[in-house]
């Protein structure tokens, strides 16, 4: 009886695992790619995609590496939902010249930190940055800024 009810139970586990995830939340792809600022690596940086129009999903976001890449992920994941977005990329420069390190309880509008990017690219309404992602494959989504 005893290895009825295990198995039982694992076929329940089994059984739960395999229904998918939730079929209201858009699925999620991968998206990534470099931000450059006049042509060279824009680190510390953090990119954040905001869905527009029809475009289901939550906000994606992610901060670039020392080669300026990122990947972006979301509340549920890695990657965006497909479909059309405004894009910001930000970058805070601490009064020393150094980047801003995010802390826990402390945003970079209640630090000492200044944007160094202009409107164009930081700021959501004002952004001229839009980006597209599509069904399937690798979507890698770059970003050459002037300065």
């Amino acid at each position: 009886m005893e290895g009825l009810v295990g198995l039982l139970a694992v076929m329940l586990l089994v059984g739960l695992g395999c229904r998918g995830r939730d079929p209201n939340l858009p699925r999620l792809v991968p998206a990534s790619g470099r931000v450059t600022l006049a042509d060279k690596p824009l680190t510390g940086a953090m990119v954040t995609f905001v869905p527009t129009g029809q475009t289901r999903g939550p906000i994606a976001e992610a901060r670039t590496d020392q080669e300026g890449r990122y990947e972006l992920v979301c509340p549920q994941g890695r990657g965006a939902a497909v479909g059309d977005y405004r894009v910001t990329i930000r970058k805070w420069v601490m009064p020393d010249g150094s980047d801003y390190v995010p802390q826990a309880g402390v945003g970079p509008d209640d630090s000492p930190a200044r944007q160094v990017l202009p409107p164009r690219y930081s700021d959501l309404q004002q952004t001229t940055l839009t980006a597209t992602i599509p069904e399937g494959g690798s979507n890698t989504l770059d970003f050459a800024l002037g300065p």
